[in-house]
């Protein structure tokens, strides 16, 4: 493990160096020849027409028509008997704020008295 750290740059250099002799569809055609598990990294354009990306629901149509791109990344946390919320926009600053307060308890007048102070 030393002798790895310590040279480490040096095997990144002398990869990069093979790396560069062939472009990205020459390489996976040599690792396919060797049974090497590996796939290209996509550009935004490949991923969204993705077919695995697709049908497994990881690139979705935001639920948000402010988001103003065709597709999005679809959230990786899924939980057992909780609806998944679709991609949307963030809310701007300050957006949900009376709402968030009104659900906390405080009244109308109190949240203008606060917006009056400028603490919100």
């Amino acid at each position: 493990p030393e002798a790895m750290l310590a040279n480490g740059g040096v095997l990144s250099d002398l990869i990069q160096e093979v790396l560069v002799t062939k472009d990205a569809d020459e390489w996976l055609t040599v690792f396919d020849s060797m049974n090497v598990p590996v796939r290209k990294v996509a550009t935004i354009d490949e991923a969204i027409t993705d077919e695995q990306l697709t049908i497994n629901k990881m690139i979705v149509p935001p639920v948000d028509d402010d988001i103003g791109i065709p597709m999005i990344v679809n959230h990786p946390v899924k939980i057992s008997n909780v609806a998944q919320v679709g991609p949307k926009r963030a809310p701007e600053m300050g957006e949900h704020t009376a709402e968030i307060l009104a659900g906390l308890g405080y009244s109308d007048n109190e949240i203008q008295e606060l917006r009056n102070k400028g603490a919100v």
